[in-house]
């Protein structure tokens, strides 16, 4: 499994905003975001 995951994968906040959180997609070239509390 070790082999197909990401290491550090790009995530925001539940208050990012959305501009933000969107550059951040881009930036990473993904689809999605895991939102997380920390």
């Amino acid at each position: 499994m070790k082999e197909v995951m990401t290491g550090n994968p790009a995530c925001c906040l539940p208050d990012t905003p959305l501009p933000e959180a969107a550059r951040t997609m881009e930036r990473h070239d993904c689809g999605c975001l895991p939102v997380v509390e920390k």
